[in-house]
């Protein structure tokens, strides 16, 4: 089970790799077509969508907790398909909602994956979890920087988030398939 949350969190990293101020300042001034002003709008509304998706956990993690499995599945989707029609729109408003979305179920699924993993590992192992994670997060993250803004300049901007909904996508199928590894956290 560690080992699918990390290939999990691994594939994400290296997809959201994405949102880096470089990729999204091309992105508005290219696709969107709007002033630099509107990098800041979209990042607002993101961590709005964050906030609120915090406000959502703490006020209902009693029914979040029963149904984990289905929360890691629908965010883990959601998330791939907002990448994906986020690379398609050329509409700022569209842009503004799409990033919140993003940052709404980033957020769900976020919480839960951490969740999880503290509930199902002792508390001599986690520090060792936590830290291999950051190592492979880092990593990919810093790797993937490279490969995307390769492709922002190379292709276009746009295919740089099609390519990160794709491995989203990727991510959220092996979750799905997997499913069985991650069990209730009420039965533990």
């Amino acid at each position: 089970m560690f080992r699918s949350i990390f290939i999990i969190v691994t594939l994400e990293s290296i997809a959201n790799v994405v949102w880096i101020a470089a990729i999204m300042y091309v992105y508005v001034a290219d696709v969107l077509q709007v002033s630099e002003v509107w990098w800041g709008y979209i990042n607002t509304s993101f961590f709005i969508g964050l906030l609120i998706a915090g406000v959502l956990y703490s006020k209902w993690s009693s029914i979040i907790l029963q149904s984990v499995r289905k929360l890691l599945i629908i965010t883990s989707f959601g998330v791939a398909a907002v990448t994906l029609l986020f690379g398609f729109n050329n509409f700022a408003l569209a842009a503004l909602l799409l990033s919140f979305l993003s940052g709404l179920l980033e957020q769900l699924k976020g919480i839960t994956l951490n969740l999880y993993l503290q509930k199902t590992s002792s508390a001599e192992l986690l520090p060792k979890l936590y830290s291999v994670q950051n190592v492979v997060v880092s990593l990919g993250f810093g790797l993937s920087t490279l490969l995307f803004g390769w492709i922002a300049e190379m292709v276009h901007v746009q295919a740089a988030f099609c390519t990160a909904g794709g491995i989203l996508i990727i991510a959220a199928a092996y979750l799905y398939v997997n499913r069985k590894e991650f069990i209730p956290l009420r039965q533990i």
